[in-house]
């Protein structure tokens, strides 16, 4: 007995024009994805990519830190003057000139800050009183206290 196969084939309309835009919009991901790659390869193993910052959140975990109000405390040393995005505010109070370094005494959200500038970072900056500064700081030279004064972390 001879088997007779029956086959069908659904067309959709548009079909051809589906599959084109499917296409272009696998390229675009790929090519976000690449861009992606990029990104966290230029911040792999920096002191503000998400590894350090998980790690600093995780040892906290470990020791039983809870939400908590906290004093952010940074080495005058560690502050960096900053342009743009993800720096603090600062009105500087007084300038030392100490030789080698500049030690900038300002005020930033109404708390007194010292900022160590070495002289070599600058091409003849003035920082007169009033000067509006901007400061940054990696995540991983902060150190978190309590209420007390107590350091989380340690």
């Amino acid at each position: 007995m001879a088997v007779k196969t029956i086959a069908t084939r659904l067309v959709l309309d548009g079909e051809a024009e589906y599959r084109a835009k499917l296409k272009n919009i696998n390229a675009e991901l790929a090519l976000q994805k690449s861009e992606l790659e990029k990104i966290q390869a230029q911040y792999k193993n920096n002191a503000n990519g998400i590894e350090a910052l998980t790690a600093k959140q995780s040892a906290l975990a470990a020791k039983n830190v809870g939400s908590q109000a906290i004093t952010l405390g940074v080495r005058p040393s560690h502050i960096t003057l900053g342009d743009g995005a993800n720096t603090l505010t600062a009105t500087v109070d007084v300038s030392e000139m100490m030789g080698s370094e500049v030690h900038l005494h300002a005020n930033a959200e109404g708390r007194d800050v010292v900022v160590i500038v070495p002289t070599l970072d600058l091409s003849s900056v003035s920082f007169a009183p009033g000067t509006a500064i901007h400061l940054s700081f990696d995540g991983s030279v902060c150190h978190l206290f309590d209420s007390e004064g107590k350091n989380l972390e340690f």
